[in-house]
């Protein structure tokens, strides 16, 4: 009886509501959208991994090809939900509140992930004459590509809803932290008298 009362109060439910609308925007809704005139492509966070290993996926769509790097990020990311959530119910120690910051770091390793691999300029040509020049010339047209593309990706409902929503986990579970009281209660330092 008493550890059922202890779980009722380490449940904290508004977190527990904004956990519930991380998993929907990262499940059910639009992460990331790529339109460029009539193509509209939309891409969900549990498949941002393949996109990370594949960048071409963020335009051309996840295929079935990439069935196992869909479903490990996917574990992932149910796994980080399941760590926020839990932690505080089944570890009775104060540090488990900060696993509340999970869902808000996946997204901003994904996001440090995707910027990084895409932002970074091609490597200079280093032969002298024809070939140099056309593999300098290659190396431009991409480049223009690539800043033509990404100028069209924005960050749909999904992606809005969920940082908002791990933001708010995250925070409250940093005032559960401060505010619960340490488990070890230190005891003043001994006195030998020297003053």
């Amino acid at each position: 009886m008493q550890r059922q009362i202890d779980i009722a109060k380490r449940l904290d439910v508004p977190s527990l509501i904004a956990l519930s609308l991380v998993a929907i925007g990262w499940f059910g809704m639009n992460t990331l959208v790529i339109s460029v005139g009539r193509l509209v492509q939309a891409t969900r966070f549990y498949e941002v991994g393949v996109v990370i290993l594949h960048p071409a996926a963020l335009f051309l769509g996840v295929g079935s090809g990439h069935t196992f790097e869909l479903t490990a990020f996917a574990l992932l990311a149910l796994l980080t939900l399941f760590a926020a959530m839990a932690a505080p119910v089944l570890f009775a120690r104060r540090c488990a509140w900060l696993a509340g910051w999970a869902p808000l770091v996946l997204m901003l390793v994904c996001a440090a992930l995707l910027y990084g691999d895409g932002s970074s300029p091609p490597p200079p040509a280093a032969d002298p004459g024809l070939r140099g020049d056309l593999m300098r010339f290659a190396n431009q047209l991409l480049q223009h590509a690539q800043d033509t593309l990404v100028s069209h990706i924005s960050v749909g409902a999904g992606g809005i809803l969920s940082a908002l929503a791990s933001l708010i986990v995250a925070v409250r579970s940093t005032r559960r932290f401060r505010v619960e009281s340490p488990e070890v209660a230190f005891a003043a330092a001994p006195s030998y008298g020297w003053t």
